[in-house]
């Protein structure tokens, strides 16, 4: 007698991180203890084609890894549970007796709720673990077996609500944004300390929002340097951070300095970074934008680029996905929003 899986139904987990969308055209999305692989271009229909299984508890987020195919044995992506691990996967083997669990990583005392993974300029696989025991954690590969946890930042008795690992242009330095139970994003840089271990320092603080910041995520600008970072947060706006690299640190002009014909600019703040090969390496924070559209907490926010051109879409509590576009003048503005609407669904 043979048995055949005709067809799979699982809803998504109600955790603001519990689906992703890969760059495999796979939607990967929590359900309890396990994540389905979804298709949404299955024979022309769609289809949940597979199930991971590995968590012992509710799965709380889901993140793609990109560009880790070669790492470690291929790494394609993390999550986080109420169990307290983090399992790294590798989803494209096959057959009966693969395990698509590559690793897992064992260190929080309670329920992990937010990972991010990257690979650096060495190309090694770093992940970021936070948890709701007060504390993220940051891990690299020990060997072809086994991670281990490098560094721990105590929260001590604050919260993570989202993690995210970029690379500084020049420097090739991994930079660390998190945020924390407060109205303020944190800025981290891995640098070399003085027993050669390399750990993330902070070199700055992004303040502006009045809430809890509750989404992150950067791109780098095509044709540029520049990085954006967007952050989204429960006092329902949007910024957009510019961070941009400077070939020396030029020190603010006083009031009285400023010449009648000189053109005023706008002051920058700026930071450092040692990077391996020994040299200094200077960037300037500036604020690019502030969006306001969302009427309640805004969740989420993630960069795209398609068809050549920018995009950001944002989610909120107030069940409305707006995307977001640059125009020709450099102003972004609302270019599509589905959801409620002054109570009719609009798509969504």
């Amino acid at each position: 007698m043979s048995i055949e899986t005709i067809y799979t139904s699982a809803a998504c987990n109600r955790t603001a991180d519990s689906l992703d969308w890969g760059q495999d055209g796979l939607i990967y999305f929590a359900a309890n203890n396990a994540i389905a692989v979804f298709d949404p271009k299955y024979h022309g229909s769609v289809k949940i084609i597979c199930t991971l299984i590995g968590h012992k508890a509710r799965v709380n987020t889901v993140r793609v890894v990109c560009n880790a195919s070669e790492c470690h044995g291929g790494i394609h992506l993390v999550s986080g549970s109420d169990d307290g691990t983090c399992i790294l996967w590798n989803t494209k083997q096959d057959g009966a007796a693969a395990n698509p669990a590559r690793f897992v990583l064992k260190g929080h005392t309670k329920g992990v709720t937010v990972v991010d993974a990257f690979v650096d300029a060495t190309s090694s696989l770093i992940v970021a673990t936070g948890s709701v025991d007060s504390s993220i954690k940051l891990w690299h590969c020990l060997n072809e077996t086994s991670f281990e946890c490098f560094q721990t930042i105590d929260l001590r008795s604050g919260l993570t609500f989202a993690m995210k690992l970029l690379s500084l242009a020049r420097s090739n330095a991994t930079m660390l944004a998190y945020t924390t139970d407060t109205d303020v994003v944190n800025l981290c840089v891995r640098r070399a300390g003085s027993d050669s271990q390399e750990n993330f320092v902070q070199v700055e603080q992004l303040k502006g929002h009045f809430d809890w910041v509750r989404g992150l995520d950067c791109i780098q600008l095509p044709d540029s340097e520049d990085c954006l970072l967007a952050t989204s947060s429960q006092d329902t706006f949007i910024r957009l951070w510019r961070i941009s690299p400077r070939g020396s640190l030029q020190k603010q002009k006083d009031f009285k300095e400023i010449l009648h014909d000189e053109d005023i600019t706008i002051e920058e703040r700026t930071f450092t970074v040692r990077a391996v090969d020994g040299g200094e390496y200077h960037y300037a924070l500036s604020l690019e934008s502030v969006l306001q559209g969302h009427e309640g907490w805004v969740y989420g926010v993630n960069f795209s680029i398609h068809d050549s051109k920018l995009h950001l879409l944002s989610s909120s509590i107030d069940k409305s996905l707006i995307a977001w576009t640059p125009s020709e003048s450099g102003v972004w503005v609302e270019s599509v929003r589905v959801g409620e609407v002054g109570g009719s669904s609009l798509g969504f």
